[in-house]
């Protein structure tokens, strides 16, 4: 589940590197999203990423207490920082 981060994260890097506006941002995680997803959807993962995006927006405490860790600090980390996270709506999930 925690694979799709990076994937997603690279837009908004191309995002703070000028590459494109912020309201082409949503279009970029889309497009990323059905590239790295190609093929078969099935149902599953994409509530998998749904809920991924739901934790990345509680916190490295909600992080943690899905993953069942008793240090929430590991999942302290700076994702997406400076850019709109990507949506379950922008994504189509």
């Amino acid at each position: 589940m925690l694979t799709w981060i990076p994937r997603l994260e690279s837009a908004c890097d191309l995002y703070k590197e000028g590459f494109f506006a912020e309201s082409k941002l949503p279009e970029a995680y889309r497009i990323l999203y059905e590239t790295y997803g190609a093929g078969e959807k099935s149902p599953e993962s994409g509530k998998a990423l749904a809920k991924l995006l739901e934790l990345i927006e509680g916190g490295a405490q909600a992080m943690a207490e899905y993953f069942q860790e008793d240090d929430f600090k590991k999942f302290e980390a700076t994702w997406f920082e400076g850019c709109p996270l990507p949506t379950k709506e922008g994504l189509s999930l």
